[in-house]
């Protein structure tokens, strides 16, 4: 068939079983619902819409696997999973969404995103959200993905999650920077124990990967290049973080559009800005609010602001082996960023959470 409404009629009526699709385009007049035990090989196959909400979705499912498919067109979200186990999206392209190419949320484990390409999004590319666990990244091509929220990173992991999970922006602001935070221990619904390696995550508007208050991950072989804010920060409660053998290049040139630009800079970026310059130019690789993390052998060069930065508070940390050079690209004579800096910007806010040293 041709259209989502005979795919959706062969999903429900055959479980457990494997698909093959054999067009080469099939119009989506409605979202795609996945039911368990379900593969699809779609061999290349074109999905395109016209103003539809999601792709695919499925909700606490498992055992599902997508290989091969490629989905366009005016689509919200290409796919969007909830609480759900063992989880496989594989060999697609799923690019120019309205939002996010792959959401994965609430309590999930098992997952695996792999050898994809999640281009063109207009609100970033992969979003984890929720006590996600288990899961593997891997070997995918993340780039020109728009947004300036750091929740529109390249790669997010979060333990934002909202009461309503098909909306992940429900407790955030109008423009999506600032969403409603737990207390930092009263957050117990954090993204951990993931695998993010071997991935190009490239020419982002906002940061390349975005840790917020995930722990026990591992950020491995990746290279992060070009991003408009930092190429990976480790932020609220961030905790046992271990980044080997990644390049973090050229990250941080943000140029500002307009007096909300600069606005929003100054209030994200506290501490971090050069305020004499047309830009505000951040550091390849940021620690803000973390502890317990490895950093080693890793290459960051060429960044617009600093190496490493810590910011606020910062413990427990190793940080060893790494080629730090060429960074401060962003300089001119009033002002010079650093290779590495032990140092912390005041609080935002006065607060009982990591903001203490």
């Amino acid at each position: 068939g041709t259209t989502s409404e005979e795919l959706q009629k062969v999903i429900d009526n055959n479980p457990n079983t494997i698909i093959e699709l054999d067009t080469k385009q099939i119009e989506l007049h409605n979202t795609i619902y996945l039911k368990d035990n379900t593969i699809i090989n779609g061999n290349g196959t074109k999905f395109f819409a016209d103003n539809i909400r999601y792709g695919f979705t499925g909700e606490s499912i498992s055992n599902v696997f997508i290989n091969n498919i490629n989905i366009q067109g005016n689509i919200e979200y290409g796919m969007y999973f909830v609480d759900c186990t063992n989880i496989k999206v594989a060999n697609s392209k799923i690019n120019g969404m309205l939002q996010k190419s792959i959401c994965i949320i609430g309590t999930t484990t098992g997952f695996s995103i792999t050898n994809n390409e999640m281009c063109n999004n207009q609100a970033g590319g992969i979003y984890i959200a929720g006590n996600v666990s288990n899961g593997i990244i891997e070997l995918n091509d993340i780039r020109n993905n728009g947004g300036t929220s750091n929740w529109m990173a390249g790669i997010v992991i979060t333990n934002v999650l909202s009461n309503d999970k098909y909306n992940i922006w429900e407790t955030f602001d109008e423009a999506h920077h600032f969403p409603y935070k737990e207390n930092l221990y009263a957050q117990l619904n954090c993204p951990n124990q993931l695998i993010i390696r071997d991935n190009q995550v490239m020419y982002n508007n906002a940061l390349g990967i975005y840790s917020d208050g995930a722990y026990l991950c591992y950020i491995l072989n990746n290279t992060v290049y070009q991003n408009d804010k930092e190429g990976i920060c480790l932020d609220y409660g961030t905790i046992g973080f271990y980044l080997k053998e990644n390049v973090f290049k050229a990250n941080g040139r943000r140029i500002r559009q307009s007096d909300e630009d600069l606005r929003m800079d100054f209030v994200l970026d506290a501490g971090r800005m050069d305020d004499s310059s047309a830009k505000s130019k951040l550091p390849g690789v940021s620690l803000d609010n973390t502890a317990y993390n490895i950093l080693e052998n890793n290459i960051v060069v060429n960044n617009y602001g600093g190496g490493i930065k810590m910011v606020r508070t910062t413990v427990r940390s190793l940080i060893m082996e790494n080629i730090i050079r060429d960074n401060n690209m962003g300089q001119n004579d009033n002002f010079h960023f650093f290779g590495i800096e032990v140092g912390a910007a005041v609080a935002d806010v006065e607060s009982t959470d990591m903001d203490f040293t």
